[in-house]
């Protein structure tokens, strides 16, 4: 369905997260018959997606993850998120138990009757040892990884009961080179990075809360997650080395090479609760930022699609606004947040970019004369709401360092959803911030 949709129907489709988006085409534009006949067999799916979660154990994961993907690929195109937040939290709800990554391990016992530290073997080993279904396989992460992604945008609310559910035990299967093909690649990618964002998740959440998670368990995990991503970096360094790789593969590669430095750098980071650790990994950042300009001087086959369901470039551009703590490093990312044409999955990045330059003129106020931002002058962003009458977000946001009574620092902001904030004058800062003219091929 979403192939057949034509240039001037996708440009009319509204944003995803961006009320200033173009509006639906009058009749005679979406409002034909062919959009017609797509609503009322949308509404006939939805009926019979209703019945069958009435009884859940009559419906397979595989089904319930293909016809949620499906209705919520629907609703987006519509522009309806709330839509999309309640299909996918439904979703959700009937995976639970019944794949994978969503099957918690059990915490056995010491000696004493103690809860043991130690990772038990998942139940994802269990389940391998009977019979596979690579094709459940293939897909079981991606309705999960959607959910858990879905919440960084600030906008959605279903990975809010998706997470406890959710198994971050690190699991590692690496492809074979010159045996496995890049699709399958992607697929054992997928399922590890779907693991590892439950891990970066669940640290968030600790320190929106000021609250530490056990602190053994997560070191634990943090350091197995860092080992399986170097051996996933030596791995996808003997495929990039294939003569004989084609185009499209050597892309996808590209891509899960910046996700994998990404995870590197927010994993390394995910138990220091102040930020303080994210300033050790600015030529990281800047290494994912020239890693993303490259990808995009080669933009590869033009999509007919307006978004897709994957994890693309917003994910990183928005991190390093939010993380990197160099001026001109962030404010590249945000001129290419800033002229994002597509949604990845939940991600707008003309949405997103505005709530996060609030992160930037919050920090950067705090700013000493060497560029050094203090640990009391970090903020994070928490949530924000669309006031489309005044064309505004209003944006809550959290200071890292809570209050000497431990009581939490707030700040809310009213920005101009049609003019970002010029952070840079208020620096002293003149520069054009235009990364492709800093990143010579």
């Amino acid at each position: 369905m979403l192939e057949d949709l034509s240039k001037d129907q996708l440009d009319a489709m509204p944003s995803a997260l961006g009320p200033w988006g173009t509006k639906m085409a009058q009749p005679g534009g979406l409002l034909n018959h062919h959009h017609r006949s797509a609503l009322l067999h949308h509404v006939k799916a939805v009926s019979i997606y209703r019945q069958r979660i009435q009884d859940p154990s009559s419906t397979s994961p595989r089904s319930v993850i293909i016809m949620t993907l499906l209705l919520v690929g629907f609703e987006f195109i519509q522009g309806n998120m709330n839509n999309v937040d309640t299909l996918t939290g439904t979703g959700m709800r009937l995976l639970e138990n019944r794949i994978s990554l969503t099957q918690r391990p059990p915490r056995p016992s010491n000696e004493n009757g103690d809860i043991s530290t130690e990772s038990s073997q998942p139940s994802s080993a269990q389940v391998r040892r009977g019979v596979r279904d690579d094709e459940m396989e293939d897909i079981e992460h991606l309705l999960p990884c959607f959910s858990l992604m879905s919440g960084f945008t600030h906008f959605f609310n279903s990975h809010r009961t998706a997470m406890p559910m959710m198994n971050s035990t690190p699991i590692l299967e690496l492809p074979q080179p010159g045996v496995t093909v890049i699709s399958k690649l992607e697929v054992f990618w997928g399922q590890f990075f779907t693991r590892a964002v439950v891990h970066i998740m669940r640290s968030l959440h600790g320190q929106l809360r000021y609250k530490q998670r056990n602190i053994t368990q997560a070191a634990l995990e943090q350091a197995t997650f860092l080992s399986y991503i170097r051996m996933w970096d030596s791995v996808l360094d003997v495929y990039l080395k294939d003569p004989a790789l084609e185009d499209n593969g050597r892309r996808a590669l590209r891509k899960i090479q910046i996700h994998r430095l990404l995870i590197h750098i927010v994993i390394s980071c995910s138990l220091d609760r102040t930020d303080m650790c994210y300033d050790a990994f600015e030529a990281d950042f800047r290494d994912l930022l020239n890693r993303i300009v490259t990808y995009l001087r080669d933009p590869g086959p033009i999509s007919k699609v307006g978004f897709t369901f994957t994890e693309g470039l917003t994910t990183p551009l928005a991190t390093i606004v939010a993380k990197c703590r160099n001026h001109e490093l962030r404010m590249q990312a945000v001129h290419l947040l800033n002229n994002m044409a597509w949604r990845e999955s939940a991600w707008d990045g003309k949405a997103l970019v505005i709530g996060k330059s609030g992160v930037v003129m919050l920090e950067e106020r705090g700013m000493d004369a060497n560029g050094f931002i203090p640990s009391g002058s970090r903020w994070v962003w928490m949530s924000g709401k669309w006031d489309l009458e005044k064309r505004e977000l209003v944006a809550t946001y959290l200071r890292l360092m809570p209050n000497e009574d431990g009581t939490p620092v707030h700040a809310h902001l009213e920005l101009d959803m049609d003019n970002l904030l010029d952070t840079c004058s208020m620096v002293g800062c003149h520069g054009r911030h235009d990364p492709f003219e800093c990143y010579q091929e």
